[in-house]
C-alpha cells in the first residue's frame, strides 16, 4: 500500500575487498511475473523511478560491476548508510540501471520488499499481489505464505531483488534469489550481525557472493546541489548562496531533512516568487545560528497536523477519522492536507471505485518517525482511533451476520467506551463491505499498531468484530495479518479473556481450512476447545463447530460427528434460546449425515435420508429471515438432498435460491460453488452455470477454480 520514499544518494566508500563467501546449501526462491504466468519473459519490472540524484557514480559503478561479475553465482550487496544517507534511492537506481544493462539476463524478475514500514509477513503478502497472486492464493498461515513466495517456479532464472530495511539478517531470507546469475541488494539502516542467522538460515546463502558497499555523508558541495534541484531554485546572488548553505548545515548530511525542506521552498513557490527568503525565514527566524524547531521542515501553522499524522499507525486513513482527531470540519482540514500534499509531505490515493473520497498517508518513514513529533502524543490519540475503526467494524457485523453471536452481548466484555456497538450503522451488508475495502490496509495496521503497543484487548474486540467482513470477502490473508501475532502477544501477556481468545482461534482454524492448511486448522479448532471449556455454551459450541469442521476436512467422520452432536446439545443450552446457534449445528450435522448415507453401503438409505430432511427442515425453521449466508448454505444442503432423492426440479430450485441469498451478502464464491453444483443437474446443459461460475470465481479471485472450470467448459467444445 505504501509508496516508497524517494530519497537521494550519497557519497559511497569503497567496497569491502573482495566480500564475504559463504558455503552453504543452494535454495530456490521464487516469485511470479506481473502478468501471472511463471515463463521467462513475464514483465515483472513494477518497481518506482528512481528520483533526481547526485554524486551516484561511485556506488553504481561498484554495484553495476559487482552485477555484472555475477553471471555465474548469486550476490548479496550490502548497502550500508546511516539515516537518511540516502540507500532507499540508491537501491532504486541500481535496479533501474541494472535492468537498462542487463534487461535480458533478469528478463522482467525485478522485485521489491519494502521492509521500512511493513513487517515481513506483509512484504511477502505485498509482493505475492503484486506480481499477480490472487488474494485467495496468499495463504494466512505464516509459514504457507513463505513457502507460497519461496516455492514459485520463475526464481530457478536470474532474478534481481531490492530489501529495504531489514532489521535483522533473517528478514533477508525469505527474499534470497539464489539462483546463478541472481542478485540481491540489501538496503541497511543500523547495525546488522550476521552471527544471528541460524544454520538452516545460513545454508539459504550457499555459494552467494557477499559485498559491502559503505555510504557516506553527502559532501556539501553535492548537498547544495542536491537542495537546488529539489527545490527548484537558483543562487543569483550571495544571499540566496548563504539562504541554501544554511538548510544544508541544518540538515547536517540527512538528505531526508535535507529534501524535506526543498519540498517545502518548492511548495511555497507556486504561491511567492520569493520562496526561497519566506521559507528560510519562517524556518530561520533569527540572524543568529541557533538551531531551528526540530520540524521546522513542516509549515509552522501545519506541524500539529503532520505531528498528529506522524503519531497514528502507518497507514492511509481517510478524513473521517483525521476529522474526529482534530475536531475540525472537512471544509477546514482538507485543503490543509492538499498542502501538505503538495509539499511532499503527505501521498493521497484519490477517490475511485474501490476507495470512495480521499485518503492520505505520510510520505516518508523516515520523517514520520521524527522524535518531535511522537515526544507531544498522548493516549487518547490510538484510544480514538481504535475506538473509530471498533465503531466500524460493530456495525458492519451488525449489517453483514446480523444474528451472529458477539461476547459483549454474552457478558458486556468490551474494550471501548459504551456505546460503541451501537454508535454506527450501514443501510446494508454492500454498503459495510464497500466501506471497509477502502479501510482494508489501515484496518491491519490498526490492528498490528494495538498489538505492538499493548492494547490486546482492543486488537482482539476488533479481530472479532471484522470476522464478517473478511470472511464474506475471502480476505484470509488479513486474518493471517493479524490474528497469529495477536494471539502470541495476547497467549503471553494474559490480559484477554479466554472465551475471546477461543473465538479468534476458531476464526483462524476456520481461515486455515478453507485455504486447506488442514494441520494448523485442527491445531488452533484444539486451542479453542481448551480456552472455551466452562465458558458460555455459545462458546463452546463455537469451538466445537470449528473442531468437527476441521475433523471433518481430515475424513475423521466418526470423530466430526461426536464435535457437531457436542455442539448441538451446547446450543440447547443457551439461554435465552439461540435459534441460529442451533440452526448450525444441526445443519452441519444434516449435511455430515447426508455424506454418509451416500458412501455407506449396508445403510438404510431412503431412512437415512428422511433423517436428514427432517433435521434440515428443524434447522431451517430457526432462522431468521435476515439471516442470508445460513439461509443460503442450507439451502444447498437441501440441494443436494432433493439431487440425492431425484428431484431434479427441486434441487433446481433449492440452489437458485442460495445464489440469490449468498448475492446479497456479495458472497461471490459461495455464489460459484452452487453455480458449478447446479451444473451438474441443469436440463438445459451444464455451459450456462459454468460460464457464471467462472466469471464469479474470477471476481473473487479464486484462480485455481477458475482454471478447473475453464476445463470443463473446453471439454464440452463448441
Amino acid at each position: 500500500m505504501h509508496e516508497p520514499e524517494n530519497r537521494v544518494s550519497n557519497n559511497v566508500g569503497t567496497v569491502s575487498g573482495d566480500g564475504t563467501v559463504l558455503q552453504a546449501m543452494h535454495m530456490n526462491v521464487t516469485m511470479q511475473g506481473g502478468d501471472g504466468k511463471c515463463d521467462g519473459d513475464a514483465p515483472g519490472y513494477d518497481l518506482p523511478a528512481p528520483p533526481a540524484m547526485v554524486d551516484r557514480e561511485e556506488p553504481l559503478r561498484a554495484a553495476l560491476e559487482a552485477i555484472d561479475r555475477g553471471r555465474d553465482h548469486a550476490t548479496l550487496l550490502y548497502l550500508i548508510a546511516g539515516p537518511g544517507q540516502g540507500s532507499s534511492a540508491l537501491g532504486l537506481k541500481i535496479m533501474h540501471e541494472s535492468r537498462a544493462a542487463h534487461g535480458s539476463r533478469f528478463s522482467g524478475r525485478y522485485h521489491h520488499a519494502d521492509l521500512s514500514r511493513n513487517d515481513v509477513l506483509f512484504a511477502i503478502a505485498e509482493e505475492l499481489r503484486r506480481k499477480g497472486v490472487p488474494e485467495n492464493r496468499i495463504p494466512a498461515v505464516p509459514e504457507e505464505r513463505l513457502r507460497a513466495l519461496r516455492e514459485r517456479p520463475q526464481w530457478s532464472r536470474p532474478t534481481a531483488v531490492l530489501v529495504d530495511s531489514p532489521r535483522t539478517p533473517s528478514e533477508i531470507v525469505p527474499f534470497a534469489a539464489t539462483s546463478p546469475g541472481s542478485v540481491v541488494v540489501v538496503l541497511i539502516k543500523g547495525e546488522f550481525d550476521l552471527d544471528t542467522l541460524t544454520p538452516e538460515e545460513q545454508k539459504v546463502l550457499e555459494h552467494v557472493e557477499q559485498r559491502i558497499i559503505r555510504l557516506r555523508s553527502l559532501p556539501e558541495h553535492h548537498a547544495r546541489d542536491l537542495f537546488c534541484r529539489r527545490a527548484s531554485v537558483e543562487t543569483r546572488t550571495p544571499q540566496d548562496a548563504a539562504m541554501v548553505d544554511r538548510f544544508v548545515r541544518e540538515a547536517d548530511g540527512d538528505t531526508v531533512l535535507l529534501n524535506a525542506y526543498a519540498r517545502r521552498v518548492m511548495a511555497a513557490s507556486f504561491r511567492h516568487e520569493d520562496a526561497l527568503a519566506r521559507v528560510h525565514g519562517e524556518v530561520f527566524p533569527d540572524a543568529g545560528d541557533g538551531a531551528p524547531a526540530a520540524d521546522a521542515w513542516v509549515t509552522e501553522g501545519l506541524r500539529d497536523l503532520v505531528g498528529l499524522l506522524a503519531r497514528l499507525p502507518d497507514a492511509d486513513f481517510g478524513t473521517d477519522l483525521l476529522c474526529r482527531m482534530t475536531r475540525r470540519s472537512a471544509d477546514g482540514l482538507v485543503p490543509d492536507l492538499e498542502e501538505l500534499v503538495r509539499g511532499g509531505v503527505l501521498h493521497v490515493l484519490r477517490s475511485g471505485p474501490r476507495t470512495p473520497g480521499d485518503r492520505y498517508f505520510f510520505a516518508s518513514g523516515r520523517l514520520r518517525r521524527s522524535p518531535s513529533f511522537h515526544m507531544k502524543g498522548n493516549m487518547d490519540e490510538i484510544t480514538t482511533t481504535l475506538t473509530h475503526y471498533a465503531e466500524l467494524g460493530y456495525a458492519a457485523h451488525h449489517a453483514i451476520f446480523s444474528d451472529r453471536w458477539l461476547q459483549i452481548e454474552l457478558d458486556g466484555d468490551t474494550a471501548f467506551p459504551a456505546g460503541t456497538d451501537r454508535a454506527r450503522s450501514f443501510a446494508n451488508a454492500d454498503e459495510a463491505g464497500q466501506a471497509l475495502e477502502a479501510e482494508r490496509g489501515a484496518l491491519i495496521a490498526v490492528i498490528t499498531h494495538a498489538v505492538l503497543h499493548g492494547h490486546h484487548a482492543e486488537a482482539a474486540e476488533l479481530c472479532e468484530v471484522l470476522w464478517p467482513f473478511w470472511f464474506t470477502r475471502g480476505f484470509f490473508g488479513d486474518i493471517g495479518d493479524t490474528h497469529p501475532a495477536l494471539l502470541r502477544a495476547a497467549g503471553a501477556a494474559a490480559v484477554v479473556p479466554p472465551a475471546r481468545l477461543s473465538r479468534i482461534h476458531a476464526q483462524c482454524s476456520i481461515a486455515f481450512r478453507r485455504e486447506n492448511h488442514l494441520a494448523e486448522a485442527r491445531r488452533d479448532a484444539e486451542r479453542a476447545l481448551e480456552l472455551a471449556e466452562g465458558a458460555n455454551p455459545l462458546v463452546r459450541l463455537t469451538a466445537q463447530e470449528a473442531h468437527g469442521d476441521a475433523l471433518l476436512a481430515f475424513g475423521d467422520r466418526g470423530r466430526a460427528r461426536d464435535s457437531f452432536e457436542q455442539a448441538r446439545q451446547s446450543a440447547r443450552e443457551v439461554d435465552p434460546f439461540d435459534g441460529r446457534a442451533l440452526h448450525i449445528a444441526e445443519r452441519k450435522l444434516a449435511e455430515l449425515l447426508l455424506g454418509d448415507a451416500d458412501t455407506d453401503a449396508d445403510a438404510d438409505t431412503d431412512t437415512d435420508l428422511r433423517g436428514v430432511a427432517e433435521l434440515l427442515d428443524h434447522a431451517r425453521s430457526l432462522l431468521a429471515e435476515g439471516d442470508h449466508q445460513n439461509h443460503g448454505r442450507t439451502h444447498t444442503v437441501t440441494a443436494r438432498l432433493r439431487a440425492r432423492e431425484g428431484d431434479i426440479a427441486a434441487a433446481l430450485g433449492e440452489y437458485d435460491r442460495a445464489i440469490e441469498r449468498h448475492g446479497r451478502l456479495n458472497d461471490r464464491r459461495r455464489m460459484a460453488d452452487n453455480h458449478l453444483e447446479r451444473a451438474d443437474h441443469a436440463p438445459e446443459g451444464p455451459r450456462a452455470d459454468l460460464e457464471r461460475a467462472v466469471a464469479l470465481y474470477g471476481e473473487a479471485g479464486v484462480d485455481d477454480k477458475v482454471r478447473a472450470v475453464r476445463e470443463r467448459l473446453e471439454a464440452l467444445g463448441g
